[in-house]
């Protein structure tokens, strides 16, 4: 699987990394084993945070998301359709480099907890 990631100076890269289950002493663990990294174009600092930038919609969506509510429900929540919600999604995929929900939640608790 291919992960993306972001270092505190704003660099980008990319790691193949393998995940793989074992059980020790009857307790089920994961291990991941983390391949070639590969660089990408350095941005400067201030370009990322603008690229990473929530608007007031990715925030309530985010806030709706973390709370486990359907598209259907934020969209009520919300007062807005539902489309409007699943193409915010799109854009907080884009933005984060997740591809699922659950991936999504966990970076919006590790570098968006201060706003929810």
């Amino acid at each position: 699987m291919q992960c993306r990631g972001h270092r505190d100076n704003g660099e980008s890269f990319t790691a193949d990394v393998w995940f793989s289950t074992y059980k020790e002493r009857g307790r089920p663990r994961l291990a991941a084993i983390i391949g070639e990294v590969t660089e990408e174009p350095i941005i400067n600092h201030t370009e990322y945070q603008e690229r990473t930038a929530l608007s007031e919609r990715e925030v309530d969506v985010l806030r709706y998301l973390v709370q486990g509510l359907a598209n259907k429900e934020i969209a009520v929540c919300m007062g807005v359709s539902e489309s409007t919600v699943k193409n915010t999604l799109q854009q907080l995929f884009a933005k984060s480099g997740v591809r699922t929900r659950s991936q999504l939640v966990r970076v919006a608790l590790e570098t968006y907890r201060d706003l929810l």
